[in-house]
């Protein structure tokens, strides 16, 4: 069992030498990022990576430290909801996953891309058992996390090729879906289930929506599911982050529908880890805000109006911290 710990891990160094490669059917002629390595400590020779590595068969998720008590406040874990949890577009509500993980990774040496494949697969298990991948046979992805130092002419090929991939929009917002502006960024595939599970229906502006609950203001008896993700890592922005964090910070975004915030919070996250008008000092790893607010998303009834959802996401964030 390997153990990863973000005091000496790997680090990311990019060489510019690129290779093309197809990634998907219709998603092909990314440019993929051949790093060097650097091990965290000084005078020791580099680890070498090759095509028939053995894949990380396992990575253990060691606990975040407890929240302080000046932390641990009912007004920072509610900032801390509202600032990242982004609800969908299609009903509003945040969303999940209601099934185990497939996740594919792209870009890195061989070890590398098993390594960033075993931890968000590690950190989704730890969160909620339906997520966790069973280990015998292969699984078909539906997480593509994708290491390339050409973004924006990756996800020019997918709007051209494969718009669906883009996430609930109409046309004339793929200009803007498609842009790249952050060294992470994620589109999400999502559904509605509608009243009672009995009709699930794709997100998509000509689909009519399922049966709902009606005459309540706090349930909508529709649920938002996240049916695939996306995410899409600029290795140039990057560059010296180990790729522990850049790991932690691909779990945390594939696990929840995440809004990007330009500064960070009182209650830490690893989001804060790439927030450019985050001064604090930042954490390097998965924070314990964030596990919590990640079981408590897939803990709470998803067929709320978002005020309610939130309100019991909150309510559920307390209780896991205070129990720790």
């Amino acid at each position: 069992m390997l153990a990863w710990s973000a005091s000496a891990g790997y680090k990311l160094r990019v060489v510019q030498r690129s290779a093309k490669g197809s990634w998907k059917a219709s998603i092909c002629a990314g440019l993929w990022v051949m790093p060097r390595l650097v091990w965290g400590a000084p005078g020791a020779p580099p680890p070498t990576a090759s095509a028939d590595q053995e894949p990380l068969a396992e990575i253990t998720v060691i606990a975040a430290r407890p929240p302080t008590a000046e932390e641990l406040t009912e007004k920072h874990i509610a900032s801390f909801v509202r600032s990242h949890g982004n609800p969908g577009r299609r009903l509003g509500q945040l969303g999940r996953w209601d099934k185990a993980l497939c996740v594919s990774t792209v870009g890195l040496t061989p070890g590398l891309n098993d390594f960033v494949t075993a931890r968000v697969q590690a950190i989704a298990a730890s969160v909620a058992p339906h997520l966790a991948q069973p280990k015998a046979g292969a699984c078909t992805p539906d997480v593509y996390v994708v290491f390339t130092t050409e973004p924006q002419t990756l996800m020019n090929n997918v709007a051209k090729t494969q718009p669906q991939l883009l996430g609930f929009h109409e046309p004339q917002e793929v200009p803007k879906l498609k842009t790249i502006d952050r060294p992470v960024q994620a589109w999400y595939v999502t559904a509605t289930a509608g009243l009672d599970r009995v009709e699930t229906v794709v997100d998509d502006m000509w689909n009519t929506l399922p049966a709902g609950e009606l005459n309540t203001r706090l349930r909508t008896g529709m649920s938002s599911l996240i049916q695939f993700a996306l995410v899409v890592i600029d290795t140039k922005k990057v560059d010296g982050y180990t790729i522990g964090s850049i790991s932690d910070y691909v779990a945390m975004v594939t696990l929840s529908q995440v809004r990007f915030g330009e500064g960070c919070g009182e209650l830490p996250s690893i989001l804060d880890m790439l927030a450019p008008g985050c001064q604090a000092a930042k954490s390097d790893s998965i924070t314990a805000g964030d596990l919590a607010y990640l079981r408590a998303l897939y803990l709470v009834r998803l067929d709320q109006a978002i005020g309610p959802q939130r309100v019991s996401i909150e309510d559920a964030m307390m209780r896991l911290l205070k129990a720790q």
